[in-house]
């Protein structure tokens, strides 16, 4: 039992590491050396905040603290941990208080190597502030909604054009008592009818649809060439709609 739970913690993706109330480090699991970098031997007897990066130090000392008092709700943190190469690695960390538990008698934290998501993440997010920099200065209106036709984005130039700020977008087909919205040849369009509420129903595009929208903020009506585009997810279902 001993030599399976042995083997167990030594090829876990985790390092674990033991630490009194202090945060002294009083064991490492072998698995330690192949996230960090440093055999058992150079990290026993050090504090565990000499290894957390400066602008992360804060954080991770309330989280240790929090947990010692078992007030923690917060089940893990993504943090910078030096590698024994010198380099700051991303690192989910987790805590857990077993001082009261007379076999470990310690805080036991578990971490493993998250530099991977950590980098997807950031270039995800950086592709996303590229998109709205994007959206936000082409003179086109976009807006963008979801399934349920909640409001996920808008432009300035769709604001400025349907004389709408973002709030009244983001309502603007549930106030059906000022929706007057016309077709093409006069007739009154039902705002199931949309182009929109179309796609999100359908998961098909909707193209060279003119409306005349009845702008209250002026007290005129624009005419607007509206063109939707479906975004699906790997099973077809609809993310969300590019108006």
């Amino acid at each position: 039992s001993e030599l399976f739970y042995r083997n167990m913690i030594t090829h876990s993706l985790d390092g674990i590491v033991l630490t009194d109330q202090s945060g002294s480090i009083r064991y490492c699991s072998p698995s330690i050396s192949k996230i960090s970098g440093y055999e058992t031997a150079q990290l026993l007897g050090r504090k565990i905040f000499e290894f957390v990066h400066p602008a992360d130090f804060q954080q991770a000392l309330g989280a240790f603290d929090t947990e010692m008092r078992k007030e923690s709700q917060v089940n893990y943190m993504s943090m910078r941990l030096l590698h024994a190469n010198g380099e700051w690695v991303w690192c989910t960390v987790r805590g857990h208080n077993l001082i009261d538990n007379p076999v470990f008698n310690a805080m036991v934290i578990y971490f493993t190597n998250d530099s991977k998501r950590k980098a997807i993440e950031d270039k995800l997010r950086e592709s996303e502030q590229r998109f709205r920099s994007l959206v936000q200065n082409v003179q086109m209106g976009v807006t963008m909604r979801d399934p349920s036709g909640k409001l996920i984005m808008t432009n300035r130039a769709a604001e400025e054009m349907l004389g709408m700020n973002e709030e009244e977008l983001s309502c603007s087909f549930e106030n059906t008592a000022d929706w007057d919205t016309i077709c093409e040849d006069g007739t009154a369009l039902a705002v199931q009818d949309h182009p929109v509420p179309v796609s999100i129903r359908t998961g098909q595009p909707v193209r060279g649809i003119v409306l005349g929208v009845y702008r209250k903020k002026y007290n005129d009506r624009v005419w607007i060439l509206v063109n939707t585009e479906p975004i699906l997810n790997e099973e077809g279902r609809v993310i969300y709609v590019i108006c």
